[in-house]
């Protein structure tokens, strides 16, 4: 039977996702700030060289990691562990959360040795037109972020336990004190070790983002049991679910990587302009949609675990309402102002004019799609409360082959704006899809 939770419950739910969602903005954008700010002093030291070409290629791989654990656990552990708990209680909820810790911390530690082993060949796969200095400094400062990137996979799990408690702002200090501690390392040692600089921020950051949560878990830890038990019933729905996640997460993944394998070939800049590019309109959807995504994502479970299956439709719309009232605005005044807007945020130093045209070239297509990627982050939410971890993942090959086909036809003639012109369409596809289905 199908139930329908009362108004006045509703304006309450409302209202409480309108508050914590404030909250994370808030401190997303001063995140955001900081970020434009590395940004800016980057291209002020290095400009559009072969030294951002480098770190843009290593910073993506590393990236490219976190974001398949965090994509792969915030569909299927967050969601069953808001449910095992609701069924069997904290301490037996917390055997689940022990196992999928131990067993993530033993994952994470594995891959992470093997991409130091291999990290030149893989620098060669991911940018084949690297050689010389410029895929030396990519192989160096991709195994110094890796050195970091287990403790950083780590602290998505305990991130994502704190949003279970739906304790959202002390879950997002981890990407306060990696932004930070970047920043600072750039600032602070790029005249004595160039890039190398904002390389060891980075590893910084990353080692201690998981204690700053487990600082905020300190309650709950006496819980904590040092076991792997696979048998859990939660524990194999949470593997069921990353079964199709897995495919629709590493196309996802693939798209920045696939980016930099064709702008690697193109002339030296290509790989940075669209970095750059892709910062501005990341600015604009990391700080305003995903915190939304992030806190709609553990109460769009609990309605679905209640089966108030009617408020869920209508929390869904009133989302994805605000979101295009918000972003349809902004992504036609980006696209108006893009020149102006690049010159005046990375202008400077080492930036120079053939340094912003390349960099405008690609905002010019980002731009357009500036909603379609907002409203993209929201309607997987509402799939993965709904424990559906197969459609997203369905059309997440529709849109990796899209973007591909996108840039073979038109690489000749956009240059590295075809990359940036085939995220927005193939997303675009993927909405249109998703909100059909």
């Amino acid at each position: 039977m199908v139930k329908d939770a009362p108004q006045k419950t509703e304006n309450h739910l409302f209202k409480k996702i309108a508050k914590s969602t404030g909250g994370i903005t808030l401190l997303l954008t001063g995140i955001k700030v900081l970020g434009y700010a590395e940004k800016k002093v980057l291209a002020y030291y290095f400009g559009a060289g072969y030294q951002v070409d480098a770190y843009v290629v290593g910073f993506q791989l590393t990236k490219a990691f976190w974001e398949f654990a965090r994509g792969l656990l915030s569909p299927s552990y967050l969601p069953t562990l808001i449910e095992q708990r609701a069924a069997a209680g904290e301490a037996k909820s917390w055997e689940f959360t022990s196992t999928v810790f131990n067993l993530m911390a033993l994952v994470f530690i594995g891959i992470v040795a093997l991409g130091l082993i291999f990290t030149p060949h893989i620098i060669s796969l991911v940018a084949p037109g690297f050689a010389g200095e410029r895929f030396q400094v990519a192989v160096g400062l991709t195994r110094l972020m890796l050195t970091g990137a287990a403790f950083f996979a780590i602290a998505i799990v305990t991130g994502l336990t704190l949003n279970s408690y739906k304790r959202f702002m002390l879950a997002v200090t981890d990407d306060v004190v990696f932004k930070v501690s970047g920043f600072l390392g750039l600032v602070l040692l790029a005249r004595y070790i160039g890039i190398y600089g904002l390389g060891w921020g980075i590893v910084v950051g990353s080692w201690l983002a998981p204690f700053i949560h487990l600082i905020g878990l300190r309650k709950l830890l006496p819980f904590y049991k040092p076991i792997i038990n696979l048998k859990l019933p939660p524990v194999r729905k949470m593997f069921r679910l990353m079964a199709p996640l897995v495919v629709g997460i590493t196309c996802a993944e693939s798209r920045r990587l696939i980016d930099n394998f064709f702008a690697s070939t193109l002339i030296i800049g290509s790989v940075s302009a669209l970095e750059f590019g892709y910062r501005l309109i990341d600015f604009a959807y990391m700080a305003l949609a995903e915190p939304l995504a992030v806190v709609v994502l553990p109460y769009f479970s609990s309605m679905a675990i209640e089966k108030y299956h009617a408020q869920m439709t209508d929390t869904l719309m009133t989302t994805l309402r605000t979101v295009m009232l918000m972003f349809t605005p902004m992504g036609v005044c980006l696209f108006m102002l893009r020149v102006p807007v690049v010159s005046l945020l990375f202008g400077g130093g080492k930036f120079d004019e053939r340094a912003t045209q390349l960099t405008v070239a690609a905002l010019t297509y980002y731009a357009f799609g500036l909603v379609s990627f907002a409203v993209e982050v929201i309607l997987t939410r509402f799939y993965f409360s709904l424990s559906d971890t197969t459609t997203p993942a369905i059309t997440e090959v529709l849109t990796i082959t899209t973007h591909v086909g996108i840039i073979y036809a038109l690489i000749g003639t956009l240059a590295h704006g075809s990359m940036a012109l085939a995220f927005t369409l193939s997303k675009t596809v993927k909405v249109l899809v998703l909100y059909g289905l």
